[in-house]
């Protein structure tokens, strides 16, 4: 899960000539005992700076504070006079859901947290249960929804990201990324609550099951809520939502 730490076990106990930790093609830790050398190195990107701890002692490496841009496989050479043992390991993240309020008539944004998208060759914007389309980008190329709800009320980023402006309550609900490469998926998950900026907002239909959409969503894909209001309790949410 996000924030975790993963250790990637050598499964030696004691240090050979050399050893190397790889990371799509890029050398991400390595020691060499003729030199004395226990070194980390990050990529390009930057996913790994101040992530990466090489045990000097068993040449395990940990990484830490690990997101899905850790994903992949990474591989593991053991050196010595004799042979060479190879290992390879497949990491999979999986991510959290982040939550987004946001009032009506303003604007939102869910960030995809990357900052090299050039190496996934199509990102998917997804809306609701019914993966509604919002955006789907292939290169540099995005192509937006044409869905009313949608409708002139998106702004894309360079790094994927979208922004939604001048929300409404039909715009509550679960988004999600697919991020895809020749060698994963990634996929990112956001729930969004939509509160009333006045009381003339609650009267608006859809604004009840915005904000118990927002209220409850510690729920399960595919699960439906029912429930009924009693007049005291619809009174007290609209107060709430105006103070907010």
């Amino acid at each position: 899960m996000e924030g975790d730490s993963v250790t990637l076990e050598s499964d030696i106990t004691k240090i050979y000539d050399e050893i190397q930790f790889e990371y799509d093609d890029s050398i991400i830790a390595e020691i060499s005992r003729a030199a004395q050398n226990f070194s980390t190195f990050d990529v390009p990107d930057g996913r790994f700076r101040h992530r990466l701890k090489l045990d000097n002692q068993t040449g395990s490496l940990t990484i830490t504070n690990i997101t899905t841009q850790h994903t992949g496989f990474y591989h593991l050479h053991i050196f010595n006079s004799r042979h060479t043992v190879h290992k390879s390991f497949v990491v999979n993240v999986c991510n959290v859901v982040k939550y987004v309020t946001v009032k009506v008539g303003e604007s939102f944004t869910l960030d995809t947290g990357v900052t090299d998208i050039q190496k996934y060759g199509q990102l998917l914007w997804k809306f609701g249960g019914n993966d509604t389309l919002v955006s789907k980008i292939n290169g540099t190329d995005p192509v937006f929804s044409t869905h009313e709800r949608f409708k002139d009320r998106i702004l894309y980023h360079e790094n994927g990201s979208l922004t939604i402006e001048d929300t409404r309550f039909e715009h509550a609900g679960s988004y999600r990324i697919e991020m895809s490469s020749s060698r994963n998926t990634l996929l990112k998950r956001f729930s969004v609550l939509v509160t009333a900026s006045t009381v003339s907002d609650l009267e608006h239909p859809g604004s009840i099951a915005a904000m118990v959409f927002g209220s409850v969503l510690i729920l399960t894909f595919g699960c439906i809520i029912y429930c009924k209001i009693s007049k005291r309790e619809w009174n007290r949410i609209r107060q709430r939502a105006v103070q907010q």
